[in-house]
Order: structure tokens, then sequence, then C-alpha cells
């Protein structure tokens, strides 16, 4: 499952990471209204790389959508760190 998104990732002195996430990312990410965590992949649409405190339209393949509501917010987290937050971009 393939949809366009937004992501803001939290700068490191509000806990997220030290350095950039570059695409192909690949963290697990925490679906809002779902109990379980998923891996996906971040794809960068117009950047190289997104720096902690930055927000970027993405793509954000999940790779194991089975049971999904249509409607994505999440969280991207590295562990038990979140690291930012997304919501699937609505055309």
């Amino acid at each position: 499952m393939k949809f366009p998104a937004t992501i803001t990732l939290k700068k490191f002195s509000e806990g997220g990471r030290r350095g950039p996430i570059y695409s192909g990312y690949r963290p697990t990410v925490r679906i809002h209204g779902v109990s379980h965590y998923v891996g996906a992949v971040i794809w960068f649409m117009h950047h190289e790389r997104i720096e902690p405190g930055n927000r970027a339209k993405v793509e954000v393949e999940i790779l194991f959508p089975d049971g999904l509501p249509k409607f994505l917010m999440f969280d991207i987290t590295e562990g038990d760190k979140v690291i930012g937050w997304g919501v699937k971009n609505i055309s």
C-alpha cells in the first residue's frame, strides 16, 4: 500500500533524531486507531533528505497493510522512541 503523506520530524531537543533521514528510510510506524506497529518505507518526492524539525511531502509504503483504516495518521518510531508523525494526504 503506497500513498502520499506529509511527515514532520521532531527536533532533537524535543526527543527526535540527531541526524536527517534519507529517501528509502525504513522505520516502523504506529497507525492511529490500530494497536500494532507495521514496517514502512518512506520515499521522498522533492528532497534528498529531511532534517529533524522539518516537514515534507513524501510517499509512504506500508509493508503489511492488512486491516488498516483508509484515513491514516501515524507516528514514525525508532524502537520505543517517536521521532515524528505523519498524515495521509487526501487528493
